[in-house]
């Protein structure tokens, strides 16, 4: 063959694969073994000065024209006959127009059934679980002696005759005569050297403490209050953060008689104050070195015992007054407030059991908390049958990680060390993160948890995280307390599996009453009867729940109440039974929500709205404006009453002010103030719940911030009542009565509230704050990237319309699959999973992610920076170096195959390889094209261009033809070959072909079928966000819509691929008068797809985050992968339906999308992330040096 000029790329097709040894001589590797006459045919295939197209990401060499062949190509034509491939064929011609017919028909009947089962699956499932509870409840009603909850339907209370009275639990035995404190005694005599706590060390061996070392710790805090005159009927206020102090402190107050009162450490002072006084404290247990807490005692006159927080013995504090408060639920006539008496030591009493164990304070509706009263028999009621409903014994292994103010603490701390088990105490801040439960849970092999639903979901997350680890696979019993369990996350939950087994229960009550429990079957809850929530089950025994009509008589006269009807009437959910004592202090409030009736006996209005529905009991609402926020109970008045204390300056006293704390300056500087706010109004968003208030400002006040509102709530408010947002309008809105509209404020809250989101790590190694909508479009974000990477791969390795032939004219088909032996119709589905839609599905996505408002409805911002930075140096290093790393490391395997006469330059560094570096990186075009958007957005975005002038002047340049006829501008490189040599220096053409590719004579800095995806990007920059949310409320929504989306989605890829392929509009201009269906196609295509994506089931995230590495580092591999698939397409031959040759070929893209491109991705980032592993490791060695400071954060 005649010598040709180095810079002319010449491709020469053989009978067999010519790979480039490491001498750089070529070295023939047989694709088949059956060769006909053993000559290896050679022909030129085409002479260009320019490359040849390349597949979907950077399918287009620079200066390639061509068109759709008219030629009609035959089985194997003089054109096909040079091919690298044996028995070659044109997969399009090789079956018959019946034959397409048939596979069309079944192709579509395939996205069909899957339709239909999508449609079907659920009512099946819930159609068997209704058997399979109709079943179960006919043969049995208890177990245990434990009512069967969340088994019974309406039909199956039926069929079980009656057994079951939903209003009342079952009557078993209990410990009434016992203490709690006498049941832990037991236990110690039983066994003392048995492990009664554990306290987890991060970085030491946990610390375990025996039940004989506790107890006597115990005894040491007994002895020192009954030493203060602390005895039956005292109170003893505690302010402790979770520790072993905390645990002996409270078993200390039991044991000497008295009633404990757990106080949020975290609380401001003047609201610890206000409870120790109003509950008429004698003594205040707090930690050693605790200074406020000491400041605190002597403030309000009580005494003061300090405890080192790890429990350990003969280093208690205790600092006597001369007075203290001896008070019980009956008062002394001799101290009718509850006043000073002066006494000595005293001997220990036993309470009785309608004596008071625990004083909590919950959110009162008149501005102040109120305390509820338990007594030592409905504490000892909720421990025993928590444990009896968990099967709690003496190797049972609980969790203390619940704040012990809250009323749930009696089933954290108690259950197990009164039955012998042992008890894990987390850290003061673990509840607070879901990786250190779960690690806890792990390592302490935890087997009962008690948690709200909203953290059971985060610490599920973690558990799918860690895989094998299975983190949670100790536990038996979960409870759900708090807020409500959604029957998803319940659902989640039983079906989990990965080694988590444990029985769901949803537990539903006061902290005035006891409990229903709901325990969630193995096939989870029943969708049909209980789409949303989980119910609340039925009765604990020796509790009864009534659901009531309730009428007010007036005249000071306690309200009737009658039960609603049959048929799921909702009325007001009132339990009787055993319930708490009474509100203290809070006669007249004790009266209203405690009502005596001859009928059912004392009830307590819990002002939950319910119903009876399919034999349980399901809360529906709230009767009153109170909220549950993460467990907490928060009645928005009292918020509110605190909020309108706010104090601010008049308008011209505003100067003299400087600080956030508005309040103190103006008693420091004597300025007069008056309450600030007009109008407040606190309520809760949509669930989860959080608290946001709403405020408007008095004319003539001065400037009020939020910052100087949430200040006012910390310094007033324990941290679990401070709004999570104040936002302040000019008027709040109104009900004609002009009472503000409280149902317009939730849904604004609502609005507010899905600003917040979490933390996640972008595909660029970033930590960004998310919403939950934005991370709701990223997991389908991730799921399209996920399969469209599958198809740019397909499309490369299988070189689906990339070869050309002696006119330059590109094969409609995927030439690595031109054999007789792969079936046409599995060339067909390979070649629609790629075609253009995952470059227009990654454009347009690209684009809508880019697009992402910092708020919901805000405007779009490009936010030029560091990480375009990055993305360019990435875009540099793809031609140089990291192409000549692959090959060092992975050697031939991951270089260019030369299908000619030309080979591959023998030093990789120099302009002889950077002159052909598109044979290794051309696919990084894309790039550079969304490099060259942003840069040109954000220039726009300077100049404050509106919309569409930015996408009609991007949208120009596609309609200039570049001179001489070119699809290029700008190319020092062509210049330099047109007889030039001196005018351009060397440095200058290896840096533009480093910085715009080459292929032997051209690196032009601008190409015109680059530009139709530019103006493409910034389209959609713009317009596709308002597009989908105008959509988003036309488009029918739920799986079986999304199914029908994906198959309809996979079904245009089919027919496309077979009678218009490939796609020539806008990559070579050609065909023009096809350019509606194409583009529209184009568009179409990934549209639908991303719709089949939002039902998806599958969590994609790993694919989806990491195409990056994929899109990288796959291109150096294609031809070693392409020939490696033609030398098994003859092995496959035997298989009559071709899925095998589909299958094989989607299992090899995924295989590297799975291991190889990752592992490139958290390569190129791996800079990034040691900086940031750094930053952490830094910042904890400061944290360590510095003693931690505990501050007033908002909930």
């Amino acid at each position: 063959m005649a010598a040709m000029p180095r810079y002319r790329f010449t491709f020469l097709l053989f009978a067999g694969l010519e790979f480039i040894s490491s001498d750089g001589q070529f070295r023939q590797v047989q694709v088949d073994d059956a060769v006909n006459d053993g000559v290896l045919q050679s022909k030129l295939l085409h002479n260009v000065s320019r490359p040849s197209r390349q597949p979907r990401w950077g399918h287009k060499g620079p200066g390639h024209v061509a068109a759709r062949s008219n030629t009609s190509l035959g089985d194997c034509p003089a054109a096909l006959g040079t091919f690298p491939f044996q028995e070659c064929r044109d997969p399009n011609t090789a079956w018959t127009g019946s034959e397409k017919l048939i596979f069309l028909v079944s192709y579509a009947a395939f996205w069909l059934s899957i339709c239909m089962i999508v449609y079907f699956w659920p009512r099946m499932s819930q159609l068997a679980s209704r058997c399979t509870k109709r079943s179960r409840a006919a043969t049995a009603t208890t177990i245990d002696g434990i009512p069967r909850v969340g088994l019974l339907s309406e039909a199956g209370a039926e069929l079980a005759g009656g057994l079951v009275d939903p209003c009342a639990g079952p009557m078993p035995p209990y410990p009434t005569e016992r203490r709690l404190i006498e049941l832990f005694e037991d236990r110690v005599k039983e066994n003392p050297a048995a492990v009664a706590l554990t306290v987890p060390g991060s970085t030491r061996p946990s610390k375990e403490i025996t039940y004989g070392a506790l107890n006597a710790a115990i005894i040491e805090v007994t002895d020192a209050l009954l030493s203060c005159g602390i005895t039956r009927g005292s109170v003893v206020a505690l302010v402790l953060d979770r520790s072993v102090a905390q645990v002996v402190a409270v078993f200390g107050v039991l044991k000497a008689g008295a009633a404990f009162l757990p106080v949020d450490n975290d609380a401001p002072f003047a609201r610890k104050q206000f409870l120790l006084l109003e509950s008429e404290s004698s003594a205040l247990i707090a930690a050693q070195g605790d200074q406020p807490a000491v400041e605190l005692a002597s403030e309000v006159g009580l005494n003061f015992i300090a405890l080192p927080t790890d429990g350990s013995l003969s280093t208690i504090q205790i600092q006597r007054l001369a007075g203290m408060r001896a008070n019980s639920l009956v008062r002394q006539p001799s101290s009718p407030g509850g006043g000073i008496v002066s006494t000595g030591p005293v001997e220990r009493i036993r309470p009785e059991a309608s004596d008071m164990a625990l004083l909590i304070y919950t959110s009162g509706t008149t501005g102040s908390p109120k305390g509820i009263v338990y007594d030592h028999q409905h504490l000892m009621h909720g421990v025993h049958f928590f444990a009896t409903h968990c099967k709690m014994n003496s190797s049972s292994v609980g969790l203390l990680k619940s704040p012990y103010f809250w009323a749930i603490i009696e089933w954290e701390m108690f259950p197990a060390l009164t039955l012998g088990g042992k008890l894990v105490v987390a850290s003061a801040s673990g509840h607070k993160s879901p990786d250190y439960l779960a690690n806890t849970i792990a390592a302490e092999e935890v087997s009962v948890l008690m948690i709200t639903p909203q953290v059971l979901d985060l610490v599920l997350d973690v558990h799918e995280a860690q895989g094998n680890a299975r983190p949670l696979r100790s536990l038996k019993h979960i409870v759900t307390v708090g807020e409500p369990l959604t029957s998803a996350l319940a659902n989640r939950t039983v079906r989990m599996g990965r080694g988590l087994e444990a029985q769901l229960h949803n537990f539903y009550g006061a902290s005035e009453s006891s409990c229903t429990v709901y325990t969630v079957p193995k096939e989870g809850v029943d969708l049909s009867a209980f789409p949303t929530k989980a119910p609340a089950g039925l009765p604990q025994p020796h509790s009864k729940v009534y659901v009531m009509k309730v009428e007010e008589l007036g005249g000071g006269a306690p309200p009737l109440l009658t039960p609603v009807s049959a048929g799921g009437e909702a009325g007001e959910i009132c339990f009787g039974g055993v319930l708490a004592a009474c509100y203290w202090k809070h006669d007249e409030l004790t009266s209203q929500k405690w009502i005596d009736t001859q009928e059912y006996g004392r009830l307590y209005m819990t002002g939950d709205r319910g119903r009876w529905h399919h034999g349980v009991l399901e809360v529906v609402g709230r009767v009153d404006r109170q909220v549950k926020i993460r467990g907490v109970r928060v009645e928005p008045e009292e918020v509110e009453a605190v909020l309108k204390k706010f104090s601010a300056p008049v308008v011209e006293d505003l100067a003299a002010l400087s600080s956030v704390d508005i309040e103190m300056e103006l008693a420091a500087e004597g300025i007069p103030a008056r309450n600030a706010l007009k109008e407040v109004a606190v309520v809760a968003s949509q669930e989860p719940s959080e608290l946001v208030a709403f405020v408007s400002i008095r004319e003539g006040v001065g400037q009020v911030t939020s910052e100087a509102l949430r200040a006012h709530c910390q310094a007033n408010l324990t941290p679990s009542y401070v709004p999570k947002f104040i936002v302040i309008l000019e008027d709040l809105p109104k009900l004609p009565n002009g009472k503000p509209n409280l149902r317009e404020l939730s849904s604004m809250a609502s609005e507010h509230v899905v600003e917040e989101g979490e933390m996640v790590m972008d595909s660029l190694g970033q930590m960004k704050k998310l919403s939950k909508w934005a991370v709701f479009e990223n997991a389908v974000i991730h799921r399209c990237y996920a399969w469209w990477m599958i198809g740019v791969l397909t499309d490369h390795y299988m070189r689906c319309a990339i070869d050309q032939d002696e006119n330059t004219q590109f094969y409609p088909f995927c030439t690595t699959l031109a054999r007789s032996s792969v079936k046409p119709w599995a060339e067909i589905i390979i070649r629609s999973i790629g075609n253009d839609q995952d470059l227009f599905g990654f454009i347009m996505l690209g684009a809508y992610q880019d697009s992402r408002p910092a708020i919901p409805g805000g405007p779009a911002k490009v936010n030029l920076g560091l990480k375009d930075l990055f993305v360019f140096v990435i875009y540099v290093a793809m031609a140089l170096p990291i192409a000549q790393g692959m090959h060092l490391v992975f050697g031939s395997w991951a270089w260019p195959i030369d299908w000619g006469s030309h080979g591959a330059p023998t030093n990789e560094w120099d302009y002889n390889y950077m002159e052909v570096n598109s044979y290794t990186s051309d696919h990084r075009w894309y790039l550079a094209m969304v490099l060259s958007a942003r840069v040109y957005l954000e220039i726009m975005e300077k100049f404050r261009a509106p919309a569409w002038l930015q996408g009609a002047l991007a949208t120009i340049p596609c309609f200039i033809d570049p001179p001489e006829g070119h699809e290029y501008a700008f190319d020092v490189c062509e210049d330099f070959n047109a007889g030039h040599p001196n005018d351009i220096p060397m440095y200058v053409r290896f840096t533009f072909s480093w910085m715009f590719r080459n292929f032997g004579t051209g690196c032009a800095v601008y190409w015109k079928w680059v530009s139709w995806y530019l103006a493409f990007y910034v389209w959609c920059f713009h317009f596709l966000r308002p597009a989908v949310a105008r959509a988003e409320k036309l488009l029918p929504k739920g799986p079986t819509w999304a199914a029908a989306a994906l198959g309809l989605s996979m079904m245009i890829g089919v027919l496309m691929a077979m009678f218009h392929y490939p796609n020539n509009v806008l990559e070579n201009g050609t065909g023009l008068e096809w350019a509606w269906l194409e583009i529209g196609v184009d568009i179409i295509q990934p549209s639908l797809f991303v719709l089949g994506m939002t039902y998806f089931p599958l969590d994609l995230s790993w694919w989806g985050n990491t195409t990056l590495g994929c899109y990288v580092f796959h291109f150096y591999f294609r031809d070693t992968v392409a020939n490696a698939v033609m030398s098994v397409n003859h092995d496959l031959a035997w298989d009559p339906t071709g899925m095998v040759t589909v299958l094989f070929v989607f299992g090899i893209c995924l295989a590297f999308t799975s291991i190889l491109g990752p592992a490139g991705h958290y390569l190129l980032l791996s800079p990034t992330l040691l900086y940031q592993r750094l930053k952490r490791l830094a910042a904890a060695r400061r944290a360590r040096e510095v003693r931690p400071v505990v501050a007033c954060s908002v909930a």
